[in-house]
């Protein structure tokens, strides 16, 4: 409940607004979209010879990823992890923020051998990158909405103008749970038993 209480403690204080609304009118929205199931990948034909795989701040585990697709990890060449932290909001992130990300990415950088570590998933950093490593295919991880999926969907048309084609990939798990992730949280965690047994 946002009382001035509660602001005051999960602020550390820094804010305590006083004077609050003790009553909220309901909202009259429109009904959410119906379900979707996510899109498929591209990664069906789209694969060249010279292939590197570039992490993401949405998704630093390649492990799994790569264990579906068997084929791609035997022709990747090339790693890169990249992350924006400032780039998540118009806002000022924090330090505690910034300093989350570089030690996740860290982590996924040590997880995989000789991977470069970008400070953004700009163009100019992944082409330099690409370039520097002969690539014709970077494929990354699904980001399905949000700063990561304008920024990839951006970098898919600067790497295509260089001839570096950008292909994104996805696990099983993400088509399974994807319908239910439009309500927040707590009504999806209710399909988590159901999911992870494969129902």
């Amino acid at each position: 409940m946002a009382t001035t209480e509660n602001i005051a403690r999960y602020t550390d204080g820094r804010f305590a607004p006083t004077g609050l609304a003790t009553e909220a009118r309901a909202l009259d929205e429109e009904p959410f979209p119906a379900a979707v199931p996510v899109p498929s990948d591209d990664v069906d034909g789209r694969i060249g010879e010279r292939v590197g795989l570039l992490l993401h701040e949405e998704d630093l585990e390649p492990e799994s990823l790569l264990a579906e697709h068997p084929s791609l990890a035997a022709s990747i060449r090339a790693v890169a992890v990249a992350a924006d932290p400032g780039q998540r909001s118009p806002a000022e992130v924090s330090p505690a923020v910034e300093a989350f990300t570089a030690g996740a990415v860290a982590d996924a950088a040590s997880r995989s051998s000789g991977a470069t570590v970008l400070n953004s998933v700009e163009p100019s950093a992944v082409l330099g990158w690409a370039s520097a490593a002969d690539l014709d295919t970077v494929i990354v991880p699904y980001a399905p909405v949000g700063p990561v999926r304008e920024r990839l969907d951006l970098l898919r048309t600067r790497l295509g103008a260089e001839g570096v084609a950008l292909v994104t990939v996805r696990r099983r798990w993400d088509g399974r749970a994807w319908p239910y992730a439009s309500r927040g949280f707590f009504p999806f965690r209710e399909r988590i038993p159901g999911l992870v047994r494969g129902r």
